[in-house]
Order: C-alpha cells, then structure tokens, then sequence
C-alpha cells in the first residue's frame, strides 16, 4: 500500500508462504514506478526479509514492526531497521506522510477494511471461501471499489473527498460502479 495515496495495489490468494511473498512483492513492483527510496515496514513475517533483500537490495529502506501479545494486548513494540541505517531510517520517516516512527497502522487499516467488506473473510462469519478463484474475484472488486470508487475521509483535499486513484494521479475523478462496468 501506497501510504500518501492509500493506494491498494496488489492482492495474491493463498498461504503465507515465500512464493506468495515474492508474488505480492513482484506483482506490487510490477504495477507501478518504483520513484526515490522506497521506505518499505513489515511485520516480523519470516520471508519479508528475504523477498525484500531478493527483489529490491539496498535500493530501499526496509523496517519491520514486531509486536510482543500478551492476553490479547500488545506489551511490547519493538522497530528494527533491516535494511538501511537506522539513521536512514528516521530520516525517511521525518520525510514520509506517515508518522516519526515505524509502524504498520495503514496496511493493518487496510487489512481491516478487506475483512469488513469481503464476507468470506468476515470473522464469526457463517460463509466461507470454498474456491480460491472466487474468493481472488471478491478481493479484486474490493480492491477497484477501494480504489477507484469509495471516497476516503482521510484523502480530504479542503471540502472533497477523493480516491486514492484520485491522489495516485490515476483518475482525476471518481467512479461508479457502472463506470467500472462499462469501461471500455
């Protein structure tokens, strides 16, 4: 996810495993233009590391975010720098649109609002995803609708709400879902 545009850029179906890391990382990368220093936070996820240091190297600024629970509430926050210094670090943060210090709070937002609108992924939910092609269909219009069609209150440019097509320069206008549908 693009932080300044709240741009929903990738989705693969599947298992945390490496290929599924590498799929996601390799398609994001794909989909757009890679501009300045990415300034890239994870969670402590096993196989971000390697897919990070694999497809982009020292070309980026690379910290994980890994939170220690304890009876369903968090009682540490620890920030590493993995790839880059940690100078390097607190620099493109003061730089960034996202706070002074490491965090995932947009792609947790983000993952949040998936599990709201995409009803095989609803917690304490009766339905379930019983074929991953339908379940991948559901993502994909969850994602052009987040993108393309749902204003978002935290995009406010004075009184109007915009899309994060909208801020990514993608679209100067939102859509409808019969724009979507009859887009030719």
């Amino acid at each position: 996810m693009e932080v300044c545009s709240r741009l929903w850029s990738s989705t693969v179906v599947g298992r945390h495993s490496y290929a599924n890391t590498k799929a996601l990382f390799s398609d994001t990368l794909l989909r757009g233009e890679v501009v300045g220093t990415p300034l890239i936070m994870t969670d402590g996820f096993e196989f971000y590391e390697r897919v990070i240091r694999r497809l982009l190297g020292v070309a980026c600024i690379y910290a994980q975010v890994i939170k220690t629970w304890r009876k369903d509430r968090v009682t540490r926050v620890e920030r590493r720098a993995i790839i880059g210094t940690t100078r390097r670090l607190e620099k493109a943060l003061d730089e960034s649109e996202d706070s002074a210090r490491a965090n995932t709070a947009y792609i947790e937002r983000l993952n949040l609002t998936i599990r709201q609108s995409v009803a095989y992924l609803r917690r304490r939910s009766p339905t379930h995803a019983r074929c991953e092609r339908r379940l991948h269909r559901q993502l994909e219009l969850a994602r052009c609708h987040y993108n393309f069609i749902r204003r978002h209150t935290g995009l406010r440019f004075g009184r109007a709400l915009r899309t994060p097509s909208m801020v990514a320069g993608l679209r100067d206008r939102g859509c409808s879902f019969r724009d979507v549908f009859t887009f030719a």
